[in-house]
């Protein structure tokens, strides 16, 4: 075999690894991206849970507000928890919307930045939608305690306004303390709050995108 042969067919060996290599990275490509839906479809069945909360919440706290408008102290609880139903849910259709819109034929890139828009809009959420739940069981607590019990019909106890007072001091120190856990000073710290707030399906899927985008760019540097 002379030089010009043995340089042929290393040629062709060469082009059949490069098509392998081209097929393996299609293939991971498709597993990971094929992934990423489904990794988010516990945060999409957590949303749907969530407007269904908030659906029944509007639609046992309308009525109830309606029939007491000539009782302050039942219309301002039962309208705070008509106002959180609709919130909660306008919050989770913009989740569920981002979710349905992450377009897994474009660059792992695009999708990254897409995936990371998402992470953001649902900390944001999660902080709009848990954060009051120090305070907004009292209104709760106050149209089903009527309504079963009729309890609060001559107004609010004065005691009320220490629990409440208790409930926002609460609140304060849980903003203070997720604040102070996410300062850059901390980073360890900060990447493990971010994982919980974001919660596990969002972080799967990060990792997932970011272990694929490793793998094309080794791939590109081989190619090279």
């Amino acid at each position: 075999m002379d030089i010009s042969e043995l340089k042929e067919v290393w040629q062709q060996m060469e082009q059949k690894l490069t098509r392998q290599n081209s097929i393996q990275m299609a293939l991971l490509r498709d597993i990971h991206l094929s992934n990423t839906r489904s990794k988010l479809k516990p945060l999409y069945w957590g949303m749907t849970v969530q407007i269904l909360f908030g659906l029944a919440s509007v639609l046992y706290a309308a009525p109830f507000w309606i029939r007491h408008l000539d009782t302050p102290a039942l219309w301002v609880n039962g309208l705070i928890v008509h106002a959180y139903g609709l919130l909660i849910m306008v919050l989770a259709g913009q989740i569920m919307y981002k979710i349905s819109h992450i377009d897994i034929s474009s660059p792992v890139v695009t999708i990254q930045k897409q995936v990371l828009e998402l992470k953001k809009s649902y900390i944001r959420s999660g902080w709009i939608v848990g954060m009051p739940w120090w305070a907004l069981w009292l209104p709760f607590t106050v149209i089903v305690s009527h309504s079963k019990l009729g309890l609060f019909a001559d107004g609010m106890p004065y005691s009320f306004i220490w629990i409440l007072g208790f409930c926002m001091l609460g609140m304060a120190l849980s903003i203070g303390a997720v604040m102070w856990s996410q300062n850059p000073k901390r980073p360890e710290l900060a990447a493990k709050t971010e994982a919980m707030l974001a919660g596990v399906s969002l972080t799967k899927t990060q990792q997932s995108l970011d272990e694929l985008l490793r793998f094309e760019q080794q791939d590109e540097v081989h190619n090279r």
